[in-house]
Formats: C-alpha cells, sequence, structure tokens
C-alpha cells in the first residue's frame, strides 16, 4: 500500500503549486487591465483555465489513489468481501461522474477551436468555467460519502467524512446571460468576478478532507 500512499501524499502536495488564489480582481479590473490594454485580462482568462485543469488533474490523482489505497487496505485486513459492492460503486461513481463527466477544458482547445467554430467553443469554454468548481464540490462530497461508509466498515474512521458544498457556486449558465442583457452588459462584471474567485471559497474545504484523510491512511 505504500506506493498508493505515495500517490495520494503526491497529489496533496501538489496543491501548493496548483489551488492558486489569482490576484485580486479590483486590483486588475479598475487598474491593471486598463494599464495593459486588457492584456492581462486575457492573461487571466487562460489562467483561470489552466487553474480548473490542473486541478481536476490533481484530484484525479488523488482519487485514484484513495480508491487503490482502500481496496488493497480491505484485502490485507481479510475484508475485502465485506466492502466489495460499496468498493465497486466507489469505483463506478468516480469513472463515471469524474472522469468520464467532468474533463479538462484543455487550454490549446480553447485557443484554437473559437476561431474554426466562429466563436461558438469561447461559449462552450465559458459554459464549463461556470459549472467546474460547482461539479468538483458535488463530486467531493458524494465521494466522501461513500468513502466514509467503507472506511468506517474497515474501522479506518469512526464517523463520517464531513464536506460541506458552497450553494453559492451553482449558476445557471443561461440565467447568467440573460441578466447580463438586462443590465446593458454589468453583470458580466459580477459574473465574471464570481468565475475568477469561485475556487478561493472552497479550497479549504477540499484541502481540510485532504488532510484528515492523508493523516488516516499514514497511521
Amino acid at each position: 500500500m505504500k506506493q498508493e500512499l505515495n500517490r495520494v501524499e503526491r497529489s496533496v502536495k501538489e496543491r501548493l503549486f496548483v489551488d492558486k488564489t489569482l490576484m485580486n480582481y479590483w486590483l486588475y479590473f479598475f487598474l491593471l487591465n486598463g494599464l495593459t490594454s486588457g492584456i492581462l485580462g486575457i492573461i487571466l482568462y487562460f489562467q483561470k483555465i489552466i487553474r480548473i485543469d490542473k486541478f481536476y488533474l490533481r484530484k484525479k490523482e488523488y482519487y485514484e489513489g484513495i480508491i487503490n489505497y482502500t481496496e488493497k487496505y480491505a484485502q490485507e485486513n481479510g475484508k475485502y468481501d465485506e466492502v466489495k459492492g460499496e468498493l465497486e460503486s466507489l469505483r463506478n461513481h468516480y469513472n463515471v461522474n469524474f472522469v468520464n463527466g467532468i474533463n479538462e477544458i484543455d487550454l490549446l482547445k480553447a485557443l484554437l477551436l473559437p476561431w474554426v467554430t466562429f466563436g461558438i467553443w469561447a461559449i462552450v469554454v465559458q459554459y464549463k468555467m461556470n459549472k467546474s468548481w460547482n461539479v468538483f464540490q458535488i463530486f467531493e462530497q458524494k465521494f466522501d460519502s461513500q468513502l466514509s461508509d467503507i472506511w468506517i466498515k474497515l474501522d479506518l474512521i469512526k464517523h463520517p467524512i464531513n464536506f460541506q458544498t458552497d450553494p453559492a457556486l451553482k449558476r445557471n449558465f443561461w440565467i447568467q446571460y440573460l441578466l447580463i442583457f438586462v443590465t446593458l452588459g454589468i453583470w458580466f462584471i459580477v459574473w465574471d468576478y464570481k468565475m475568477h474567485t469561485d475556487p478561493d471559497r472552497i479550497y479549504k474545504e477540499f484541502h481540510t478532507v485532504e488532510d484528515f484523510v492523508l493523516q488516516t491512511i499514514k497511521q
């Protein structure tokens, strides 16, 4: 299980380089964007895409490490048959809703495809950026709930892992466009600010759970 432990620990350490807060939005909006003739706005747009994709890859490594560790722990402690069904359900949840259900935005596609799709792909990217952090937190909550049931049966923990989601991250994409139209474009600033700061609202919750999980499997 040493390999799986190292995999989880490595993914947790990577958050120092991945889970980063971008520059102050209002400093960018009121001062620096104008001074750079809009170039900084383009840079931040791509930074938000990169931040989402790197977080996705980091969590992918983390989830796979946790699932594999739990499976081997159950086998080595003679409890695999007891949790086999729940482990299969957890792995299926991961494959369907994370690996195949989220996917990366892909910076290269975000750069090239808007030109060949007459701007349509830019709307697709905006749609993904709007929902990504909410999808991440919803998946994490379900994953932690299923993992808790297994770990309690394996006597790894006594109480469920509690991940609290932030309801402010759930936004209807098309309502945002409607509000932009109704407010003559002003709402775009609000929407852009929200997407700029979305992960800052939930990083701490992710990190708290990861620290607890890592501490548990290192015991």
